[in-house]
């Protein structure tokens, strides 16, 4: 992430830049386990900061419950996790949209999803696109998540990346209502686009 991006964030009193408190994953967890953050007050640890999420509107929960409905058939493969908080790495605890977690056998109860663990991640963009797109995308192209999809709200298109090479993808394609897509970890399930984003 470009950190110049976040200076314009940097509290000033009297033209006094003041020191921001970096947080590690660890402590971000703790926090969010002890009840530091109020339940109704979604956040985000990004590059160490405490970041308020955009509150989802009916649009995005739509779009969501379409996805629930699509991946439902596999869910014997794969746990399916709904806005699930993601331990990306010490610095980032993100909550994706919906992401395709491998089964493990004792589940996800003693310890959060790690990248390792995503065979799918899919970000809903309504007023979110930026952070997806620019904030987020390198992050989890340098975790190594091999599939990321970002469903486009406004322009009706689901965006693929896959190959993650550095903090970038090489692959990248833009799919519209009527394409089909596979994802890499189902290579026997074909989705029309069309379902995602069905009224």
């Amino acid at each position: 992430m470009d950190m110049t991006a976040l200076s314009s964030f940097i509290p000033i009193v009297d033209t006094v830049p003041l020191p921001l408190r970096r947080f590690t994953a660890d402590e971000f967890i703790a926090m969010a386990q002890s009840g530091a953050f109020d339940e109704r007050h979604r956040v985000e640890l990004i590059e160490g900061l405490v970041v308020d999420m955009s509150p989802s509107g009916s649009p995005h929960n739509h779009l969501l419950m379409n996805l629930t409905e699509v991946f439902a058939p596999i869910i014997q493969q794969f746990r399916l996790a709904v806005q699930a908080t993601l331990r990306v790495n010490d610095s980032q605890v993100y909550d994706p949209d919906f992401m395709l977690l491998r089964r493990k056998a004792n589940g996800y109860r003693d310890a959060l999803p790690v990248p390792d663990n995503v065979e799918l991640l899919i970000e809903v963009a309504e007023s979110s696109w930026d952070r997806d797109s620019k904030v987020k995308l390198p992050v989890y192209a340098t975790a190594g998540i091999a599939d990321y999809w970002i469903v486009d709200i406004a322009r009706e298109l689901l965006i693929v990346h896959r190959s993650p090479e550095g903090n970038r993808y090489s692959d990248f394609r833009e799919l519209r209502p009527g394409d089909i897509i596979v994802p890499l970890a189902l290579p026997d399930f074909t989705l029309d686009v069309s379902r995602v984003f069905a009224s």
